[in-house]
């Protein structure tokens, strides 16, 4: 409805500063830091990872991490039961001191409060979705009031682009699969609501009214967001409160289509890129990767990456006469891809690699780790010679587990 609209067009600045801010790091998703690993010289159980039913001993570490608090969802449940309302209160007074400070203005600043956290986090799962991110533990204690991302628990991204995909080792029904993490994070949402039930209004039926009414505007800026990031990712520019209904259908479908072959969730958008650029939809037979425009005329987009260096579509996906429509009818949207060159990233901490990492530190070989750290933290520039994060099949990933400690 129009509410729901204008709570889309409304988003705090303070929130907006956030995410802009952030833009300069990586793909720009806010999340907390790693500042240090300390080793504790103890040694700690953890699943075998070739035999889950044994356990082996790791070397013990404290992670050190920093952000803007580290107050989450169930700060404010743990306050209610300990301190009662008036806790609730003081912690939220000092939530909006800190992180959104806007609401202070507001009428209820304690509902303005919730407002904001809700559209933060619904922005924040839609980009999660938008690289392909699984959290591997979406409770009410892994939701930090600032908007960040915070103790991702098990996580993993993405390979094949698969909506049930699962890896968290303790999700065993699926709870915080890819495509229910919208869903979840309502539900954390819902518990932070009854958190602040108390001091939203001294009415209880007037203070649950007016937090349902605020939550539902998680959806809209859901969808919104996640469909903005798809559609740069395939050149498309969403104008505007809403999508082009052709802009929508093109990013469902072409979704669609990767989930039924397992095509790859990173590389298949930046397959997409050179045949963009020779403005023959035909040419996403894998030829006409080297085909691209001059580099002199990419570079005065302000691109860097260099021509051939984009993988090839997913040979499931060119064999589909259903991609061939796809790819004619998205033609006719007229993608620009340089928007898709500055929206997709080229890589993604790929779980194969990260186990590879892992084993190799624990051997002693910090170089394999420095390396992923390095090519994440410029997602968009192409590495000659830097196959670590390449892309495995789809059928080889399915079944990749992680760990609580990884």
């Amino acid at each position: 409805g129009g509410g729901d609209a204008d709570g889309v067009e409304e988003l705090p600045d303070h929130v907006l500063a956030q995410h802009r801010a952030q833009d300069r790091i990586a793909v720009g998703i806010p999340t907390t830091r790693s500042l240090g690993v300390a080793a504790t010289g103890a040694l700690v159980s953890r699943p075998d990872r070739m035999d889950p039913r044994r356990t082996v001993q790791l070397p013990g570490a404290v992670l050190a991490r920093v952000a803007d608090s580290h107050v989450r969802v169930g700060t404010f449940q743990y306050a209610l039961s300990t301190g009662g309302p008036e806790l609730v209160r003081r912690l939220a007074h000092w939530c909006i001191t800190r992180h959104h400070p806007g609401a202070a203005d507001a009428a209820n600043p304690p509902l303005e409060l919730y407002r904001r956290v809700v559209f933060a986090q619904a922005r924040l799962v839609a980009a999660w979705e938008a690289v392909g991110f699984v959290h591997g533990v979406m409770n009410t204690d892994n939701m930090a009031i600032s908007g960040q991302g915070i103790d991702y628990g098990p996580c993993a991204f993405l390979d094949a682009h698969d909506p049930d995909a699962v890896f968290s080792s303790i999700d065993r029904t699926g709870r915080y699969r890819y495509r229910n993490q919208a869903a979840a994070a309502q539900w954390n949402l819902a518990r932070f609501a009854e958190a602040l039930l108390p001091v939203l209004d001294a009415e209880p039926d007037r203070a649950v009214d007016l937090a349902q009414e605020a939550l539902a505007g998680f959806p809209p800026v859901y969808e919104a967001e996640r469909l903005r990031l798809f559609a740069a990712r395939i050149g498309l520019r969403v104008q505007g409160e809403a999508a082009a209904p052709s802009t929508a259908a093109a990013v469902e479908d072409l979704l669609g289509l990767m989930a039924q072959h397992a095509a790859d969730h990173t590389d298949t958008f930046r397959a997409l890129i050179p045949v963009a650029e020779s403005g023959d939809p035909a040419r996403a037979d894998g030829h006409g990767s080297r085909g691209a425009r001059p580099r002199a005329e990419r570079a005065a987009e302000g691109t860097r990456d260099e021509p051939g260096a984009d993988p090839s579509p997913d040979p499931g996906l060119v064999a589909d006469p259903r991609f061939r429509q796809w790819l004619a009818r998205w033609h006719q949207l007229g993608p620009d891809p340089a928007l898709m060159r500055r929206s997709a990233p080229r890589v993604v901490p790929r779980n194969h690699a990260l186990q590879e990492a892992l084993d190799a530190a624990e051997a002693g070989e910090i170089g394999p780790v420095l390396e992923i750290l390095d090519a994440v933290s410029h997602p968009f520039e192409h590495r000659p010679g830097n196959t670590r994060l390449g892309a495995p099949s789809g059928a080889q990933t399915r079944g990749f587990t992680t760990y609580c400690g990884t």
